[in-house]
């Protein structure tokens, strides 16, 4: 994937990738997508989408392409993302759409920026070598017969009791027990929920915005403190971590639930 940035401002990236399920074979695609070499200073995470919003026969992954570092990297123009996805082994021979969405390319200010460029089509090439499958020798378990002992019953010899006679006892009448008034049950006030900030929206207003996002990225690069945005700290541990980042960026993009701060 290639970027061509005319204003040589671009820091950090946000994409949406639809992959086509009948071509590739997508089950490990976030182990197989890299960063470009040459962005040295740059982290990269790749997660899968799920929603009403996804094609049919189609998989939807969000890429966020992040500086790792306490100095801005420019990305530059050129190659920033590299995926190896391997083809199923029957796939359609035919070309398959490469569908690019949500883009945000981001500079050092959290400004949007209209730079990016790709290649809109996905071509499989029939002469391609393929994978051949090795098989796994299967270890086959053996049953082995185990001896139980039985024991013995041991005959038991059994006392017997002669009963002997006695006094009938005339009962003295007891007066009847008082009636005591039964407690009168305590309410128990109902807990009242809590409300769950909405993920990197750090003002409160409903809304997670870009400058929002590229303060949540400097305080999980320790650049700012986290009371800056206790909203992005869904776990409450005093850290932005990339599964918190990622979370703020899918706010930005769908927005907060309702009735949720």
């Amino acid at each position: 994937m290639e970027l061509v940035d005319k204003t040589d401002e671009i820091v950090s990236l946000s994409f949406d990738l639809l992959l086509e399920t009948a071509v590739l074979t997508l089950s490990e695609t976030a182990q197989r997508c890299f960063d470009d070499d040459r962005l040295t200073d740059h982290g990269l995470v790749v997660s899968s989408i799920f929603g009403s919003d996804v094609p049919v026969g189609f998989r939807r992954f969000r890429f966020v392409l992040f500086n790792n570092s306490n100095q801005a990297q420019l990305l530059g123009s050129g190659a920033v993302v590299h995926c190896f996805i391997p083809v199923r082994d029957e796939p359609p021979i035919r070309s398959s759409p490469l569908r690019l969405e949500r883009v945000l390319p981001l500079d050092d200010a959290g400004s949007i920026r209209d730079s990016l460029r790709v290649n809109n089509e996905l071509v499989i090439d029939p002469s391609a070598p393929t994978s051949t499958p090795t098989a796994t020798p299967t270890a086959t378990a053996t049953a082995t017969a185990t001896a139980t002992a039985t024991s013995s019953r041991t005959p038991t010899a059994t006392a017997t009791t002669t009963p002997t006679a006695t006094p009938s006892i005339t009962p003295t009448p007891t007066p009847s027990d008082t009636a005591t008034p039964s407690d009168t049950p305590t309410q128990t006030p109902s807990p009242t929920n809590t409300q769950i900030p909405c993920e990197g929206d750090c003002d409160g207003n409903g809304l997670v915005s870009i400058a929002e996002l590229v303060r949540i990225v400097r305080i999980g690069l320790g650049e700012a403190a986290v009371e800056q945005c206790a909203a992005a700290d869904r776990n409450a541990d005093g850290v932005v971590s990339i599964a918190e980042l990622i979370a703020a960026v899918n706010r930005s993009l769908t927005g907060c639930p309702p009735n949720v701060p």
